[in-house]
């Protein structure tokens, strides 16, 4: 039996013991030496996320009420009016019975100064003078006809002394026609041409017709005989503005006005109008060299902001002019954009690309950044990243506008789930590395640059020459976003554009 004193373990024994130590802690550095090694650089892969619920979809888009004033300088018209009606009126040489006194005959003969126009009342006015001769004939009874003139030498006038000018003894009348203009449903344009004024120039006898062989004043006569034959003429001179063609020319511009506007960085925008509806037509003038009529015209348009040219399209003819309450030149339309994800993702991979984020020594890098929509209301952000995870990961969120800010972010994103589990199990440490956070500070797409653009874009569709007589002139005065929804395919955006526009006409 051994003594107390000896050692319980042989030598052999305690080797045994301190080399098992020796490989326990070599086991333990080495399983953790591992598993350091497989966290740096340990490959993430998770399933990507599978569609949401299908998200109900915008009310369709209303027709938006684009009011412009139609403004036609009418030169032609006053030109051809001018025209048509003759500078000489009457014969002096017919005779026209008296229809009270037995016997008593006359004759008219007008020669009339170019036209004057111009506006009262919403009225165009053309006033001329008229010179006129009057002759008179008188067969008493049981006596020898007599004959008159007016004035006196208006028969068989002696030449001037000396080669010089007679004076023009000539009464005269003063004489205005006026009429209401209106664009037809048909975009006929239509007068109503009236005699308003047809009187002597002034009240003296230097403009009456008095037949002094006879005692006969045929002035009032002589006015009633060119009521008459300026009454004939009016109905005719009706019907020639009705032709002036204004729906041909209105026609060109409805048509161009169906053509997608090309916008900076790959953007059109369509008007796609409708109908048309008018106001209360106006007249006034330019520094009193024409009449210009101010019609107020309401378009209803479906407006559309695309990232794609848009496929042809069937052109409408020009509708039915209909008739209602019009305000002004002032327009107020929503413009529907329907922006691409893959623009989307160009936008933030300029922003995200290479940035990287370090916690504990450990880093992780952003490659690759892709967004597109889960259909149900979010959108969903696809990283490639490298560095001490490879692989993808996959983060959710709600786009959301902001109006002060004037961008579209996504307050509420974070990691899905299936990514954040994954994670969880084989380097947790990823999700503590501040990116969740800072994609979250940085996942914006600013929209001042393209409400900007578009703004300017619609400026400048609104404000150009649509032909060699026709020019559309318009502004923007507001413009804001109403409506932002994440659909499967693109990210729907409505945007509100407020301003100003008028289309010009020259002569037609």
């Amino acid at each position: 039996m051994p003594s107390s004193d000896t050692p319980t373990g042989s030598p052999r024994t305690s080797r045994i013991a301190r080399v098992a130590a020796a490989f326990l802690v070599a086991a333990v550095v080495a399983t953790g030496l591992l598993k350091v090694l497989s966290e740096r650089g340990m490959r993430v892969e998770p399933p990507a996320p599978g569609p949401g619920a299908e998200v109900r979809a915008l009310p369709e888009l209303a027709p938006s009420q684009f009011n412009l004033t139609l403004v036609y300088r009418a030169g032609s018209l006053v030109d051809q009016l001018e025209a048509n009606v003759p500078m000489r009126l009457g014969d002096v040489d017919v005779r026209h019975e008296h229809p009270t006194i037995p016997g008593l005959g006359y004759a008219f003969e007008a020669e009339r100064e170019p036209f004057q126009f111009s506006v009262t009342d919403d009225t165009l006015r053309l006033s001329t003078v008229l010179r006129y001769q009057g002759r008179g004939w008188y067969d008493p009874p049981f006596l020898s006809e007599v004959a008159g003139a007016c004035p006196a030498r208006a028969m068989g006038l002696p030449a001037p002394p000396r080669g010089g000018p007679l004076p023009d003894l000539r009464p005269r009348a003063r004489v205005t026609l006026s009429t209401p203009l209106h664009l037809d449903s048909d975009w006929t344009l239509g007068t109503e041409i009236d005699v308003a004024v047809l009187e002597p120039l002034s009240g003296g006898e230097r403009d009456r017709c008095r037949m002094t062989q006879f005692q006969v004043d045929l002035t009032d006569w002589l006015m009633l005989l060119a009521r008459e034959m300026l009454e004939d003429l009016t109905s005719e001179l009706d019907r020639q503005v009705a032709e002036v063609d204004v729906r041909q020319a209105l026609e060109e511009h409805w048509l161009e006005l169906h053509q997608p506007l090309p916008v900076a960085d790959g953007f059109w925008l369509e008007l796609d109008p409708e109908g048309v509806r008018r106001g209360q037509l106006r007249i006034g003038s330019e520094r009193g060299e024409v009449p210009v009529l101010h019609l107020p015209l309401e378009l209803q348009v479906r407006p559309r902001l695309t990232t794609s040219p848009p496929p042809p399209q069937d052109l409408s003819v020009l509708p039915e002019l209909a008739e209602g309450p019009v305000d002004g030149e002032r327009f107020r339309i929503v413009a529907e954009s329907r922006l691409s994800y893959a623009v989307l993702s160009d936008l933030l991979a300029a922003e995200l690309q290479g940035r990287q984020f370090s916690q504990r020594g450990r880093t992780v890098r952003i490659q690759e950044v892709e967004v597109r929509g889960l259909g149900d209301g979010r959108l969903l952000m696809e990283l490639d990243v490298e560095g001490d995870v490879r692989g993808r990961l996959f983060l959710v969120g709600t786009p959301v506008y902001d109006p002060e800010a004037n961008e579209i972010h996504l307050p509420d994103l974070e990691v899905h789930v299936a990514t954040r589990n994954l994670l969880a199990q084989v380097a947790a440490w990823a999700l503590r590395t501040g990116l969740v956070g800072d994609l979250r500070t940085r996942t914006r797409w600013p929209l001042q640059e393209t409400l900007s653009q578009v703004a300017l874009v619609v400026g400048t569709s609104l404000d150009r020459q649509l032909g060699p007589d026709a020019w559309l002139f318009g502004k923007v005065a507001e413009l804001e976003v109403n409506a932002l929804q994440a659909a499967r395919d693109v990210l729907v955006v409505r945007v509100e554009v407020e301003g100003s526009a008028r289309l010009e006409l020259g002569d037609l």
